[in-house]
């Protein structure tokens, strides 16, 4: 019996081992790869995924938008005197003299965002794309969207201080809380391509400077025949501005102080001579965090021969008034020479109630041009304010409708009355609205 079960084990033990000799030969199947999922990252406050085969972190987001825009008009073209155009006047207005106007315009945008660790800090930039439809801001009236030139809409890149900047505003801007209905969508803000050193340190303090491209700063009078001569401003000029600008970013709110240096170069037509105003300009502003869900901001300028810093931000001019006022003035002979110096506050109240948004707002800004007093009837001050509302709905995520009620008042306050000329339109303001819808992603 024993021997029996001996002989029984052996041959099961060699069966086994006779199986598992030939199951080694036959061909084996290979494992499944491990799939690859997309890494998610957040580098420098860009949440987005790694670009497969690199170190960069990616974030595409970007929507589409449209808007209807209405402009009521309470007086027709203040360039008008007597009933006739006046051509020797250091501004004008485009054709305004319809009563009423709406235009609708359309936008839609694919904005990049990147960024990769180094040594010295993570380097982050954006660009944005864009693609825009309808109106263009026909006979003044403002347009956000309109014919677009270039499909890039603004781009930056920041590394340890360093930034520069493409059609992104500038570092003597200091409007960032501004609710105005002047760009919502973070288009170009009349700025221009700048490099700039803003170093960060403890407790939220910042320092800047800046070299920037002052032929985009230009604020020039184009009207042919004029009896001064802002036409010939030099494309370009001869010198950059230079901007500096100091601040401070805490719990209870902020603070920032800027300044800026615009040079403008007028040719006389007549014999030839080259006349040059050293401009500049100064601003600051405060913003407080009253509440959880209120803020408040306020903002001062002042400028010489500067407009870009002050009219198009604190009044009507990007609100369907387009006043294009003249850095520099000249006559034929450049023996007159005239700059303005202006003047502007505005202010806002931001408050954020769950899928609401309110920020009612105000702003008022004078100029006033030196050395025409010899020029008459040339009228010498031009004085603007404005105030309205700007209302926003988000029901859901990334679906927006944002309302922008506004009332706008320019005005001359000294006309000119030579030659029994009266100025029978010394003022022009009206209702401005606007109704945006966005699906953003």
């Amino acid at each position: 019996m024993t021997l029996i079960k001996s002989l029984l084990l052996g041959s099961a033990a060699g069966l086994v081992a006779v199986a598992s000799a030939q199951a080694a030969d036959l061909p084996t199947r290979k494992a499944a790869p491990v799939a690859e999922y997309v890494k998610i990252c957040n580098i420098g406050g860009v949440a987005g995924f790694v670009i497969p085969g690199s170190d960069t972190c990616l974030k595409i987001s970007g929507g589409v938008g449209v808007e209807g825009i209405f402009v009521q008009r309470s007086s027709a073209n203040i360039e008008t005197a007597g009933g006739t155009a006046q051509t020797n006047v250091p501004w004008r207005t485009a054709v305004i003299n319809n009563a009423e106007e709406f235009q609708m315009d359309g936008r839609g945008w694919i904005t990049l965002d990147a960024a990769n660790n180094t040594p010295y800090g993570p380097v982050t930039s954006e660009a944005e794309i864009n693609a825009n439809t309808g109106g263009s801001g026909n006979g003044g009236l403002a347009g956000n969207y309109g014919a677009s030139s270039s499909p890039l809409d603004h781009a930056w890149l920041k590394w340890a201080g360093l930034e520069a900047h493409l059609n992104d505003g500038s570092l003597f801007n200091n409007n960032a809380h501004s609710p105005a209905a002047v760009d919502e969508f973070e288009a170009d803000t009349g700025g221009a391509a700048f490099l700039a050193y803003i170093p960060h340190f403890a407790g939220g303090w910042y320092v800047g400077v800046s070299v920037e491209d002052a032929k985009s700063h230009y604020f020039n009078n184009s009207n042919a025949g004029v009896a001064f001569y802002p036409a010939n401003i030099q494309a370009g000029g001869a010198l950059p501005d230079f901007a500096a600008a100091a601040g401070v970013d805490q719990a209870w709110g902020g603070a920032k102080v800027a300044a800026i240096f615009h040079q403008t170069t007028i040719l006389a037509p007549g014999n030839g001579t080259l006349v040059t105003h050293n401009g500049w300009g100064v601003d600051g502003m405060a913003y407080f965090n009253a509440t959880a869900n209120i803020l408040v901001d306020l903002r001062a300028e002042y400028v010489d021969g500067f407009m870009d810093g002050i009219w198009q931000g604190t009044a009507a001019n990007t609100n369907g008034n387009d006043y294009l006022l003249s850095d520099l003035l000249t006559n034929a002979t450049g023996t007159v020479v005239a700059y303005p110096q202006a003047w502007g506050i505005a202010g806002d109240v931001i408050g954020t109630f769950g899928q609401f948004k309110v920020a009612p707002y105000a702003s008022y800004a004078h100029v006033s041009y030196s050395g025409l007093q010899a020029a008459s009837p040339v009228p010498q001050n031009l004085y603007g304010w404005n105030a309205g509302v700007n209302l926003n709905w988000q029901p859901i995520t990334n679906i927006g409708f944002n309302l922008d009620i506004m009332y706008y008042d320019v005005h001359v306050s000294q006309p000119g009355s030579a030659a029994g000329l009266a100025w029978a339109n010394a003022n022009n303001g009206g209702w401005y609205s606007r109704l945006q819808v966005t699906r953003s992603f």
